[in-house]
This record gives C-alpha cells, structure tokens and sequence, in this order.
C-alpha cells in the first residue's frame, strides 16, 4: 500500500470519529423538545404546588379569621359570664347579710320570748300559789263564818217563839248577813242594859 493511501485512511478515520464523538454530543431535536416539555411539566407541578400552597394559606387565613372571631366572642361571653358571677356573688353576699341579720333580730326575739316564758311561768307559779293561800283563807273564812253562824243561830231559835219558822241558811252570804242582824240586835240589847244601869236607882 502506498503511503498516501495510508495517510488518506488514517484522516478518514480521524473525521469520522471525530465527527462521530460531535453528533454523540449534540443533542437530538427530539431530546430538545422533550427536555422542554419536562422543564414545563416541573413549572406546571411547581405552579400547581403553589396554587395548593395559596389555597392552604387562604384556609388558614380564614380559619385564624373565624377562630380569632370566634375567640372574641368566647372572651367576650366569658366576661359577660364573670361579670354576672361577680354580680350574683355580690347579691347573694348581701342577702347573706341581710338573713344574717334576721337571724339575729330573730335570735335576740327568741331570747327575750324565752326570758318572757320563764317570768311568765315564774309569775303564773305565784299566782297560783296566791290562789292557793287566798282559797284556803277563804276556806277558814266561810268555817269561821259557819260556826259563828252556828253559834248565832242557837241563840236566834233560844229566843223565838215557838210559832216563828227558822231559816236554815247554806251560803255564807246568807249566813253572814244573819250574823250581822244578830250582832246588831245583840249591841242594841247591850246598849239597853248599859243605858238601864245608868238610870237604875241607887239604894
């Protein structure tokens, strides 16, 4: 062979492989327009992912929204509730005051009523023994009267006649107001005697 048939192989070969390594390198319009279409799919996913994003964060916006309000209104109920506690504790402190003052207006009326019993029963105690010695006086009052009576009423009947009828009488009114007549009939006949000595001659 000769050396310029040589020498035209080895260029040959060099081209070719060179050339070769170049269109290995240089990508295909299909790979281009692949690479293209993934590059927009990863934008379409990111822009997906960020509208996903946005809808979370605008639920959680209006979540904070209605829970802030909603708080509001809790708090807000809470010291309504706080102030109808503090309200009614302060009621019913006054009116815990107010029967414990009954109570002891009640209480002070409880002891006085008690004292008043004691000198009720105390006074009724006397009284009835009062009673007791005022009923037996008067019980030797009417004796004394009947046997007085008694006493009076044999010298009556030793001095009617026989004709005359003879009370008997039972009550001690009756009974005293006939003393009473003979006593006076007695003084009378005393005063007679007496003014009869007087005038009687001396001898």
């Amino acid at each position: 062979m000769k050396r310029t048939d040589t020498l035209n192989n080895d260029l040959e070969d060099y081209f070719r492989i060179h050339f070769e390594n170049k269109i290995a390198i240089r990508p295909r319009r299909e790979d281009c327009v692949l690479a293209a279409s993934t590059r927009l799919l990863a934008k379409k996913h990111e822009l997906e992912q960020i509208n996903d994003i946005l809808s979370r964060c605008e639920l959680l916006w209006a979540t904070k929204q209605y829970l802030d309000k909603r708080g509001q209104k809790d708090t807000n109920a809470v010291k309504d509730q706080l102030s109808n506690m503090i309200q009614y504790t302060e009621n019913r402190n006054t009116e815990t005051l107010r029967l414990n003052n009954l109570m002891s207006e009640l209480q002070t009326h409880y002891d006085q009523a008690q004292r008043d019993v004691i000198n009720s029963e105390s006074n009724w105690t006397r009284i009835k023994n009062t009673a007791a010695k005022k009923t037996l006086l008067l019980g030797q009052i009417k004796m004394a009267i009947h046997n007085l009576y008694q006493l009076c009423n044999r010298y009556h009947q030793a001095r009617v006649l026989d004709q005359e009828e003879i009370v008997i009488y039972k009550e001690s009114s009756d009974q005293l107001r006939m003393i009473r007549e003979i006593m006076q009939d007695i003084v009378a006949v005393y005063r007679e005697c007496m003014h009869g000595t007087k005038h009687a001659p001396v001898y």
